[in-house]
């Protein structure tokens, strides 16, 4: 009987443990592993829920199948100590693992970790329980993690509740550029962002213009007036066809590491974006854009959510400039009306009964406008 039969069936990450050369590690070669141990991973590894082990003085990780998408983009990370693969989150996971490994067993539902899987810091989170693998006479020898990340979810559920929120301030707003401040500010804190803010491209469609925006402490405004061609021809062509750019590091993402455009993003403070075009009649006419002074990770739905945004907060500008228009006029109607000689009304042809009458109609008739107004049959 082989020393690594209990690895049979393992899948990828058995084999993995089978192949690797632990006689440069701590734990020496396999056939001296305690039977603990090899107990432990025989059921972790069998498992097709995440689940990890972190082993002896070291704190050497283990960890199966399930478990090895978590890890992103990061280093091998099988016979390592675990402080080393998540040396970003060993401030918060690292006391509650050594708990575990004194004996006291934990669980959390959702908890928030920054983690750095794609090379960038990224709010995640977590429902997990960590507990102490104990030998036949008692002793703690490992810890074993149950992890099941909820990002998304909660990520999708926080989307929604801001789009709730968002809807209930936009509602009792009349002014455009409130809705827009308001928008620029809401969305800023949720996500935690350098810079928020409209642009609007100009009749020529050379330049867009930033009348104002929302910024986080410390951070310079992008007020101004820009030329689009200083932001990438690449970048240009996504906006105009109507394609969000999302930028993780505008000094590496191919659209924009040239040294003009790269130079263009860096000294406005934007490292990072997600702009949002806003097409009408086959043009590009405005964006709302998110920026971050530092690279950032932007996850799907938070794009996603700045799409949802961007398209509510135009249909409520475009809802509050009809209503403002309206108000207008009806106000050039009533300044038009007050000197005027001539007998103007108003007339709603669903009730048939008068809504408006001019001062000249108690000039012309003789009897207060009041009075015509109340009564049905005139």
């Amino acid at each position: 009987m082989n020393a690594s039969d209990f690895l049979v069936g393992a899948g990828e990450m058995g084999a993995r443990i089978r192949s690797y050369d632990w006689s440069t590690s701590p734990l020496g070669p396999i056939e001296t592993w305690p039977h603990t141990l090899r107990l432990a991973l025989s059921l972790t590894l069998q498992s097709k829920f995440p689940a990890g082990i972190v082993w002896g003085q070291e704190r050497i990780l283990f960890y199966n199948d399930a478990y090895k998408p978590l890890l992103g983009s990061k280093p091998e990370a099988l016979g390592r100590p675990a402080h080393h693969v998540w040396p970003e989150a060993w401030d918060i996971v690292g006391p509650i693992i050594e708990r575990a490994l004194g004996g006291e067993a934990s669980y959390f539902e959702d908890f928030p970790i920054v983690m750095e899987r794609e090379g960038y810091p990224e709010q995640t989170w977590w429902t997990f329980s960590y507990s102490a693998i104990r030998d036949e006479f008692g002793e703690i020898h490992g810890m074993l993690a149950i992890v099941h990340e909820t990002t998304n979810r909660v990520m999708t559920e926080n989307r929604l509740r801001f789009l709730i929120e968002l809807k209930g301030c936009l509602r009792g707003l009349y002014d455009p550029n409130e809705v827009r401040a308001t928008t620029a500010e809401m969305l800023g804190h949720h996500l935690a962002a350098s810079r928020v803010g409209y642009g609007e491209v100009d009749p020529t469609g050379e330049f867009l213009l930033v009348e104002r925006d929302w910024t986080a402490g410390g951070i310079k405004s992008f007020v101004g007036r820009y030329r689009l061609d200083d932001f990438g021809s690449q970048v240009m062509t996504d906006l105009k066809n109507g394609r969000t750019v999302r930028i993780v590091d505008s000094t590496t993402d191919p659209r924009t590491a040239s040294s003009l455009i790269a130079a263009e993003f860096s000294h406005t403070g934007k490292r990072a974006s997600v702009i949002v075009p806003l097409i009408r009649e086959g043009r590009l006419a405005a964006a709302l854009y998110v920026h971050q002074a530092e690279p950032r990770y932007w996850h799907d739905i938070e794009v996603t959510l700045v799409e949802d945004v961007a398209e509510r907060t135009w249909t409520a500008v475009m809802r509050t400039q009809a209503e403002a228009a309206l108000r207008e006029s009806e106000t050039r109607f009533r300044q038009f009306a007050q000197h005027s000689s001539a007998v103007l009304w108003i007339l709603n042809l669903k009730t048939m009964r008068l809504e408006y009458l001019s001062p000249a109609y108690e000039t012309v008739w003789g009897e207060p406008v009041e009075t015509a107004l109340d009564d049905p049959g005139h």
